[in-house]
């Protein structure tokens, strides 16, 4: 089967069988049609980030989520971004506009 046209999500996978006879065929439950490897991905990693650190923060902040799947798309979304829960280190912000309060247009008052 092509890499691509599999996908697994939670370790688990589904794939289409296809039976070029005209006879039925029937698979035994728990039968082994292949294995496969997934490979790993080459992730560069800056030294200064502490790793371990960040994940533990980032844990922290999605425990109180019950939904798996929004779990696991807020996790996605936050390892993007492992610098910000790095807290071993300042992180200095710059180009920061300061703050405007909008007031709305009046006339000045009439002496």
């Amino acid at each position: 089967m092509l890499n691509s046209s599999l996908n697994i999500h939670r370790h688990t996978s589904f794939i289409s069988l296809h039976n070029p006879t005209n006879q039925v065929r029937l698979l035994p439950k728990g039968i082994i049609l292949g294995t496969t490897t997934i490979p790993t991905l080459s992730v560069k990693t800056d030294p200064e980030i502490d790793y371990l650190l960040a994940q533990k923060n980032i844990c922290n902040l999605i425990q109180p989520i019950t939904n798996s799947g929004q779990k696991d798309k807020v996790k996605r979304v936050l390892d993007k971004h492992v610098k910000l829960f790095d807290t071993t280190k300042p992180t200095i912000v710059i180009n920061v506009k300061p703050y405007a309060i909008k007031t709305l247009d009046y006339l000045p008052p009439s002496s």
